[in-house]
């Protein structure tokens, strides 16, 4: 689990389970926001007896998913299951993912996650190429143009399938790096699944950075989360894609730039236009210019 100043999340979405499978070693790595919360996970994890990472930095998801299950493997765990401070398993879920991971090691699964109201949240990940798109949805087998992809809010693993893949990218630091993680799983051999009958809960936004409130009371997405999601999917490009999916993703930016700005108050968002057009230009700015020095994902 990483965690940013979410330990109350943690305590309520992870403490039962850990105390009902008490042979489960729970890791927490805290990317530093503040002493207070800082001293909130350490009293946290001292009480449950857990394995607290502390980063001086808040090094975003997967570079601190990679410092976590590092230190699973030292500690001799060989089966992982990374989870966000805001989603929670069964135990039964938990027994039934880890059965599926002894059946095959080399493997990537996710459950199918829902929201609190039984709604689902996520049963298998699309990433449209030509477009530049993902879709929260299964892959359309006869859609040559259609790659699978599985969220990172609850994904599970082993030591043999991290050793191939070499972790998450650390050049994302928040959003898509999931996305690159599945592809090059997809490339390397490590297979995708979604378990139908297994279920995860996650609490939508329960860690998602929010910015102001409107006159209506809908919540604006942070500058963080636009910023990052506009600039990582065009690194995201830059390492993973040929170049002739490249242009197609390049010229495709203004119009899916124009729908990441959407989320969240949708077109209120542009009743002050400069402040998502700063989201917008700084995303695709950096993103362009990093994506000519970046290095291509591994493996």
């Amino acid at each position: 689990i990483v965690n940013f100043d979410s330990a109350e999340l943690i305590r309520h979405n992870v403490a039962q389970l850990a105390e009902q499978v008490p042979e489960l070693v729970t890791i927490v790595v805290d990317n530093y926001s503040t002493a207070e919360a800082r001293s909130a996970i350490r009293h946290l994890a001292d009480t449950h007896g857990w394995t607290l990472v502390e980063s001086d930095l808040n090094l975003g998801f997967g570079s601190g998913m990679n410092l976590g299950i590092d230190r699973a493997i030292e500690l001799g765990s060989d089966a992982f299951v990374m989870l966000n401070p805001d989603a929670t398993l069964s135990r039964m879920s938990l027994e039934t993912v880890m059965s599926r991971l002894e059946e095959e090691p080399l493997s990537l699964l996710s459950p199918r996650i829902v929201r609190p109201d039984g709604s689902t949240w996520f049963d298998g990940g699309a990433l449209d190429v030509y477009r530049g798109r993902t879709m929260s949805r299964p892959v359309n087998e006869g859609c040559s143009n259609e790659w699978p992809w599985l969220t990172g809010a609850c994904l599970a693993t082993t030591a043999e399938a991290w050793s191939v893949l070499g972790g998450f990218d650390d050049d994302y630091f928040l959003y898509w790096e999931d996305v690159d993680l599945s592809v090059r799983a997809s490339r390397a051999g490590v297979t995708l699944e979604v378990l139908d009958d297994v279920f995860a809960v996650h609490d939508e936004g329960g860690t998602q950075d929010r910015g102001e409130t409107d006159s209506a009371g809908a919540r604006d997405f942070s500058a963080d989360y636009y910023y990052y999601n506009i600039r990582n999917r065009l690194i995201f490009a830059a390492k993973v894609l040929d170049p002739s999916l490249r242009r197609r993703w390049y010229l495709a930016t203004p119009r899916e730039t124009y729908r990441i700005l959407l989320r969240g108050v949708g077109k209120r968002a542009f009743l002050r236009p400069w402040r998502p057009l700063s989201y917008a230009i700084r995303g695709i700015w950096d993103g362009l210019r990093l994506g000519r020095t970046t290095r291509t994902s591994k493996p």
